[in-house]
């Protein structure tokens, strides 16, 4: 597993390195494995993945140039989270990362997903906070400033073009951490892993731009008594779902 982890190098990456150091373990001796990657693009997030064998890497996206991109995939499904149904119990691992925030119903998405894992699966989400500065930001404002955002303060000459972020960001209530656990519990699934971080979205920039946001956001705490902490930019959570037995009770 250390070998298909990569070493952390910012505050991004080492949330992502804890990720699957945490899913490397409960993946642990386990082969045969059918995957799905919601939302896949032209790479995973999901490391830990690298070091089971016999794994079967399926990608759905309603995007056929990100499915064209995608390398790593065995299999690739055309369609709309919000309504593609899955075979019940039909996957082992479940992979959403980055995408929820960009559903206009991510609760429709989600309980279409959890349909379509097996009891003791695993469902891997990876998200922005919305209730966080740069998700209130984003929130808030339009697409075209979100594209000025990254082509101006992150130097991404790209962005906004066709298959490259940003990409249209909706942020639903359901996409808020608190309301995501209560979905997950509606659908049988528990949390086994969480972690709330800083993703440290101005690192490229220079001190300037990055002391009037930690200014800002200092502020913030201040004056909501230190019960908000607007730097918590993104999660992660691994859930687990839970059996039933035939009387419909939970195992």
């Amino acid at each position: 597993m250390d070998a298909a982890v990569e070493k952390p190098m910012d505050a991004r990456d080492t949330a992502q390195f804890a990720l699957n150091k945490a899913l490397g373990g409960f993946l642990s001796g386990k082969r045969g494995l059918r995957v799905l990657e919601a939302g896949g693009g032209s790479r995973s997030h999901i490391t830990a993945l690298d070091d089971i064998s016999d794994i079967h890497m399926t990608a759905i996206d309603i995007s056929r140039e990100q499915l064209d991109n995608n390398q790593y995939a065995n299999e690739k499904i055309l369609g709309d989270l919000q309504q593609y149904r899955y075979a019940p119990g039909s996957y082992d691992c479940i992979v959403c990362y980055d995408v929820l925030e960009h559903l206009a119903q991510p609760e429709q998405a989600f309980t279409l997903l959890s349909e379509g894992l097996k009891p003791g699966g695993y469902f891997v989400v990876g998200s922005p906070n919305p209730l966080s500065l740069k998700g209130l930001i984003t929130r808030l404002t339009p697409h075209a400033f979100h594209v000025f955002v990254y082509r101006v303060l992150f130097g991404e000459k790209r962005a906004g073009q066709p298959g490259f972020p940003p990409f249209e960001t909706v942020m639903s209530k359901w996409v808020e951490p608190g309301n995501l656990v209560r979905l997950a519990k509606q659908n049988r699934l528990e949390v086994a892993y969480r972690d709330l971080y800083d993703s440290d979205p101005l690192k490229r920039n220079s001190w300037i731009v990055r002391g009037i946001w930690g200014l800002a956001c200092g502020v913030l705490t201040v004056v909501t008594f230190l019960r908000w902490n607007p730097r918590l930019s993104d999660y992660h959570f691994v859930f687990v779902k839970r059996a039933v037995a035939e009387n419909g009770a939970p195992v």
